[in-house]
């Protein structure tokens, strides 16, 4: 007998984002490194080569400026499944009109614009520790450290269409979710216990 399958209708649905634009100045500190080798005694009445790392102070700045930083305002939405049907078209927004919603779900934002923005500030920094990380000169760093200061900030409240299923399948709850502009389609689905454990034996005999 096959597990019962309760399936829910694919809704469309405009979910909230808010979008955020802002400027940045970083400065940052590091330790760089260069690679050397130099040869030495192998113990054996021999030589061998090694390679070390010559280390020195390094320091810069950095500006930056960020377009358009999405940040999901709805918590209906599997946060886990978000990030893989993006990217949006950004460019397409238009300005609000009721008839849009017309046989679409629109909802309201939960996260409020300052919490919005408190994710958006910890994408852009990661954003410029890794931009500085660049900067840092010679063939390795370490010890990096990266002040960064934001100014100019704008935001948008946006929403942006998406298409959201929901179904169960031997008594568990799997998701889906389809890019309204893009049609890229991201989801959860159920996995067979038995080719999971013949995965892992056939792994194990390989080992």
């Amino acid at each position: 007998v096959l597990p019962r399958v309760a399936d829910e209708a694919l809704k469309g649905v405009y979910v909230p984002y808010w979008t955020y634009d802002a400027a940045t100045w970083s400065r940052w500190t590091a330790m760089a490194g260069w690679h050397y080798t130099v040869t030495v005694p192998d113990g054996r009445g021999g030589t061998r080569t090694e390679q070390r790392t010559r280390w020195q102070p390094a320091s810069g700045e950095r500006t930056g400026a960020y377009d358009d930083v999405l940040v999901c305002a709805s918590k209906g939405v599997d946060a886990k499944l978000l990030p893989k049907v993006e990217p949006f078209a950004l460019d397409c927004l238009v300005a609000y009109r009721a008839e849009y919603l017309a046989g679409w779900l629109a909802e309201e934002y939960v996260v409020d614009l300052r919490e919005g923005w408190g994710v958006a500030q910890e994408r852009i920094n990661a954003l410029e520790r890794s931009a500085c990380a660049g900067d840092v000169p010679g063939d390795t760093h370490s010890s990096l450290r990266v002040w960064t200061q934001h100014h100019d900030v704008t935001w948008k409240h946006v929403l942006l269409p998406m298409f959201v299923a929901t179904y169960r399948y031997a008594e568990k709850t799997y998701r889906f979710l389809v890019n309204g502009q893009t049609g890229k389609v991201c989801g959860t689905r159920p996995v067979s216990r038995l080719r999971v454990a013949i995965a892992i034996l056939l792994g194990a005999a390989l080992v």
